[in-house]
């Protein structure tokens, strides 16, 4: 897995949660606010064979990446999730 960001615009609202689809957006439970651009970032990993995301939001967006001047350079130096399962 590699490590990196979901990226969303979000210029009323941040990323929200949904136990279903609603037909205009109402509703859902805020994981992360907007930044001041109107960009919603949530770090996590991505399996590319799996097609599968693992997301951790309420932490800082380079809590599990650390800096990275580049996409190329955090994909190069992947660090693996920790925890119970992991």
């Amino acid at each position: 897995m590699s490590p990196g960001f979901l990226g969303s615009e979000g210029l009323v609202s941040g990323s929200r949660w949904y136990l279903e689809r609603t037909r205009l957006g109402f509703g859902g439970e805020e994981l992360a606010p907007t930044s001041g651009f109107g960009m919603v970032y949530i770090s996590g990993f991505r399996c590319r064979d799996c097609k599968i995301l693992l997301l951790q939001y309420g932490t800082s967006p380079t809590a599990l990446t650390g800096p990275a001047s580049s996409s190329t350079e955090a994909a190069a130096d992947p660090i693996a999730p920790s925890g119970p399962g992991h």
